[in-house]
């Protein structure tokens, strides 16, 4: 398989990560009452959910596929132990750092956390943090396919199983692994599936124009009540327009915009994504503090922290090993 570099990839982590920061600003500002709850919020709050996290797993599925790694049971167990580390230390770092701050202050923070902190680490993971818990269960759980037939089977099975999983059976309810495996799994083998037709994966304007068809979709759907199957099967539909959408943007764009950008996106993604709720509750609490509740401000304040503090503390950790290592262990691991 070619390594060289694929800068869609970044981009798409990038569109995603920014998704997810918009969608946890919103939701905490929404709950201090500093933005209303409105139909748009709604709306946007709801429909983002519905790709932004699995295109994630997408393009997770689809490096772990793209590795070096064999099919046999000692390099299966040799990538689980690489990836406890890779996963595992940011993981318990800013689990622990959430814990503590949901904890200790409590009185300023939306959400306060009901579990103890062995519980928040190893049953019921902090959001956004539990992200990385899934993933790491997914590479527990899956093999490389050796064959693109092999990823397709794959597909299937994890397509049964998150239509089922919407069933409330209390059998999920029982088995957090597997609902995991039922939630996410999906997307992620179907990123091992799009690696084998990866020459495939390039810009098409008419499938870009079909994808686009989740903007009208989503306006007009979104308040409907459905039951199971039905339910699920909607929101896998859209989650796949979604992602096309995201997929087929950052193919159109990748030659287009400064490499720059594109390396920024490679090296703080990952910062961002841990930091983000940290530094955006502190600003907005700070801004509390001083009675400055004009929504504007909040919002743009926020994103700008969000995205430039764990940025500027990921550049500041990397001239310390030590440090660095607590937020990204792979690019120690890697020198």
């Amino acid at each position: 398989m070619d390594k060289q570099r694929e800068n869609w990839i970044d981009i798409v982590r990038g569109i995603a990560c920014f998704l997810v920061l918009l969608g946890h600003l919103f939701q905490s500002l929404a709950k201090s009452n500093i933005i209303s709850e409105n139909l748009t919020f709604r709306w946007f709050d709801q429909s983002i959910y519905l790709f932004h996290v699995a295109i994630f797993f997408i393009c997770s599925g689809y490096l772990y596929q793209r590795s070096d790694i064999e099919r046999s049971l000692s390099s299966h167990l040799q990538n689980i132990q690489s990836k406890l580390l890779v996963l595992g230390v940011p993981y318990l770092t800013f689990s622990t750092i959430t814990w503590l701050l949901k904890t200790y202050f409590s009185a300023d923070i939306n959400d306060a956390v009901d579990n103890s902190l062995l519980a928040s680490i190893f049953i019921n993971p902090i959001s956004p943090y539990w992200f990385l818990y899934s993933l790491f269960a997914l590479f527990v759980l899956i093999p490389v396919t050796k064959r693109f037939r092999e990823a397709i089977f794959f597909v299937l099975i994890a397509l049964l199983l998150h239509i089922f999983r919407g069933m409330n059976s209390p059998f999920w309810q029982s088995n957090p692994i597997i609902g995991i495996l039922a939630d996410w799994g999906m997307w992620f083998v179907l990123g091992m599936a799009f690696c084998w037709q990866r020459k495939i994966l390039k810009f098409n304007r008419a499938v870009f124009c079909t994808s686009l068809l989740f903007l009208p979709l989503s306006i007009f759907t979104w308040q409907l009540e459905m039951a199971a199957p039905m339910r699920e099967i909607y929101a896998l539909l859209m989650g796949l327009f979604g992602c096309v959408m995201i997929l087929q943007t950052a193919f159109a764009i990748a030659n287009k915009i400064p490499l720059a950008l594109i390396k920024f996106c490679r090296k703080y993604t990952l910062p961002i994504f841990l930091m983000h709720t940290i530094f955006a509750a502190g600003f907005r609490i700070a801004l509390n503090k001083f009675g400055i509740l004009n929504p504007a401000i909040h919002i743009i304040g926020g994103i700008l922290t969000s995205i430039f503090v764990p940025a500027a503390i990921a550049w500041a950790a990397e001239k310390s090993k030590f440090f660095y290592f607590f937020i990204n262990p792979k690019a120690i691991k890697r020198e």
